[in-house]
């Protein structure tokens, strides 16, 4: 059976899990050192909230430039064996940060374009016709004379009784 991700990043809960566990390292670093890349995490989260797309621009440009600075903190570090146990252990966490911040990068971007392309499908479903040649394809939609469909809009029974031949002798 193969891993269908989609679900997940549709439903925003492998991107909150990866931002989770990246607090929890941020957590675990503080043993160590503090780090201004932490308050990333708020940006993520605020803009899996609102769905906002500037917070999206601001949190990528931000990484960017937090995994900047992180590439010469990477090249200055010693090697392993020549850190105390606490050097190696906020190493290995700030190690694990650093991974972090492109599997978030990642989820996030995959979030976007997959829920995008779910909002295209929505917005474009007048385009889609049913079995009858009326817009709206399966499930609903567009009705005909400027009223959503009760299944499409969700309101139960709102126009469900509507006749489109009455409709039309009415208004013609």
């Amino acid at each position: 059976m193969p891993l269908d991700f989609r679900f997940a990043l549709r439903s925003h809960s492998l991107p909150v899990v990866c931002l989770a566990l990246q607090l929890v390292l941020y957590f675990l670093m503080v043993v160590t050192q503090v780090d201004w890349s932490g308050l990333l995490i708020v940006l993520a989260v605020v803009y899996i909230g609102s769905q906002s797309k500037s917070f999206l621009v601001l949190y990528l440009v931000l990484v960017t430039v937090s995994i900047l600075f992180d590439l010469i903190v990477a090249a200055e570090l010693p090697a392993f064996r020549n850190m105390t146990a606490g050097e190696r252990f906020g190493a290995i966490i700030w190690l694990c940060i650093f991974a972090m911040k492109f599997i978030i990068v990642g989820t996030l971007i995959a979030h976007e374009k997959l829920d995008a392309h779910s909002m295209d499908a929505e917005l474009n479903a007048w385009t889609q016709f049913d079995d009858a040649g009326k817009p709206g394809g399966v499930g609903g939609g567009y009705t005909g004379h400027g009223l959503p469909s009760s299944k499409a809009s969700g309101h139960g029974r709102a126009y469900e009784d509507s006749d489109d031949d009455a409709y039309d002798e009415y208004h013609s």
